[in-house]
């Protein structure tokens, strides 16, 4: 394990006035393990103020007591909000229109500036002074490293280091911190990307839970450095689109940014059922697959996902097929493959002759960034030109990634996306954070998404109040129903997506766009010729909105 030390001590706003008490997890000895893992206090049930019921099931290693943690209109029972209940007398000086700072539209609401006593050491990782994160990965393929780095999608230890101590400081500054200074530290741990070494990645999720963070950022490990983080009663963000169960289950330790697997596959689903479900697939090649017939074939959904014998990801695609065959009457096959880069081609030779015997005209690859590579390859190879179903899992319904994809292939995709619309690097959050610290220019291009993970710890911290605990972090942001942005709110803003949270909901990304590829546009992220162009000027939907107008340009062949 490399630990790559970036220990800063970031100047923090001064302290002001005492935030008045809210309800929190029951008492416990922090410091007593059980099965080598904390003994941590936590709610039988949050009941929300819809009347939903939140239950708890037990995490592995981890014991929860049993009090009711009761949330009606946004405020706990018997208590205040972290974000509402403040003296008259705060100082608010430094808030913008209701939010902590304008520098970025996602801030978290204003509260006063915070002085008297935090509560010392709340929870592992939290003492009166300190908050400590870690930033988690594995050891980059060099094949992976040589595709992402033809399109300048590679970033360097130091500059990842950079934007992280940029985005940390911004927080200790701008974000009500409680007296603390947040403290991070990125650790390369001794397992690889690809191919997946579960043994590997567990020791090195093991070692890392030893450091007792509060936080940790997983980026790498895949399911068993997330399990042992929630065994060990850690806040975890990373691991992308897994089911909802995934993160509801193992609440209140797991979190991300980005919608769940199973929401992911309820957009598609309902953009396929609302507007190509029954009809020619008129956006595939002029000739489908000789097997198969031209472009009046009536459509038929394939899914394509990842097998990595967890179970945590092929559930999604079944979804999926079972929601299309529902609307359609017609079977939506799942291919799965393992993500082994070294066998990348072979597994999607035979996953395009499943497609092709399967009849599938339209594919929906709800996989990793670099599979469509190998993917679309092989489809041009085999004579096969279906309709490409975006779903945005993967990072997929990204620019830079998407130009590694065949040209042949990828003029005939068109679907979801959940990024926004794409701006400018200078003009990202991760830029506006690098320059509101004293930096000139911008961070690395491939730094941004760095940038979305910290920001939403610094959120957590924030609302969670002082005193700092998982209970506390999840009351200010499932309990409390949190939400800003989405179309409504922004008045049609394409940059800017919804977060929100709420019963069985832990991942803040909650809408999407409708786009389509155009190999001839420029894109607005890097002026590179190649692009996603949005439907109806990047309009942003959440679930249950989509409409069945259906209008993506078909390719010309």
């Amino acid at each position: 394990m490399r630990r790559d030390r970036a220990r800063w001590y970031a100047p923090f706003v001064a302290l002001a006035i005492v935030q008045a008490a809210f309800v929190v997890f029951a008492p416990r000895d922090d410091a007593a393990p059980v099965t080598g893992a904390p003994t941590v206090g936590g709610p039988a049930a949050v009941v929300v103020a819809d009347g939903g019921v939140l239950p708890v099931s037990t995490v592995p290693g981890v014991h929860r007591s049993t009090p009711t943690f009761v949330v009606e209109g946004g405020a706990a029972a018997g208590g205040a909000s972290p974000t509402s209940d403040v003296a008259a007398a705060g100082d608010v000086a430094h808030c913008a229109q209701g939010r902590q700072t304008d520098v970025l539209y996602s801030a978290p609401p204003c509260v006063p500036r915070f002085e008297g006593d935090n509560g010392g050491a709340t929870y592992k990782g939290v003492t009166a002074n300190e908050i400590r994160v870690v930033a988690f990965e594995c050891q980059t393929d060099e094949q992976v490293g040589a595709l992402l780095a033809a399109q300048g999608m590679v970033s360097t230890g130091e500059q990842r280091d950079e934007i992280l101590q940029a985005v940390v400081q911004f927080v200790n500054e701008r974000y009500e911190t409680y007296g603390r200074t947040v403290v991070l530290e990125r650790i390369v741990g001794d397992c690889p990307t690809t191919p997946p070494d579960p043994v590997r990645s567990r020791q090195a999720a093991l070692e890392v839970a030893k450091t007792e963070p509060a936080f940790v950022f997983a980026n790498g490990g895949g399911v068993e450095a997330v399990e042992v983080f929630a065994e060990h009663g850690i806040v975890t963000l990373g691991l992308l689109w897994q089911r909802n169960e995934h993160y509801a289950d193992r609440r209140p330790f797991r979190w991300d940014v980005f919608p769940s697997g199973t929401e992911t596959a309820s957009w598609v689903a309902e953009h396929y059922c609302k507007k190509l479900a029954g009809r020619p697939a008129t956006h595939a090649g002029r000739l489908i697959h000789p097997s198969i017939g031209d472009r009046s074939t009536v459509r038929k959904l394939g899914v394509i996902v990842p097998d990595d014998g967890t179970g945590t990801t092929v559930p999604t695609a079944e979804q999926l097929a079972r929601d299309v065959e529902a609307c359609s009457g017609v079977p939506a096959p799942v291919v799965t493959y393992q993500s082994d880069i070294g066998r990348a081609l072979e597994q999607a030779h035979s996953g395009v002759a499943r497609l092709i015997d399967e009849g599938v005209t339209t594919v929906a690859c709800m996989c990793d960034a670099i599979a469509p590579v190998f993917l679309t390859q092989a489809m041009t190879q085999n004579g096969y030109h279906p309709e490409h179903l975006v779903t945005g899992m993967g990072l997929t319904d990204d620019d830079a990634l998407a130009r590694m994809y065949d040209p042949a292939q990828w003029r005939h995709a068109f679907g979801l996306s959940q990024v926004t619309e794409p701006v400018p690097l200078a003009e990202t959050d991760a830029a506006r954070v690098w320059r509101a610290v004293g930096n000139e220019g911008t961070p690395c291009g491939s730094c941004t998404l760095l940038a979305d993970y910290i920001l939403l710890i610094g959120s957590m911290i924030h609302l969670a109040g002082p005193h700092l605990d998982p209970g506390t972090v999840e009351r200010g942001l499932v309990g409390s129903g949190y939400a800003r942005g989405g179309w409504a709110e922004t008045g049609g803003d394409p940059h800017v997506y919804l977060t929100r949270f709420g019963a069985h909901d832990y991942n803040a990304m909650s809408d999407v766009r409708e786009v389509w590829w155009d190999p001839s546009a420029t894109s607005a992220k890097d002026g590179q010729r190649g692009a996603y162009v949005s439907l109806a000027g990047g309009r942003r939907y959440a679930l249950g909105q989509l409409t069945a107008a259906f209008d993506a340009p078909p390719a010309s062949s």
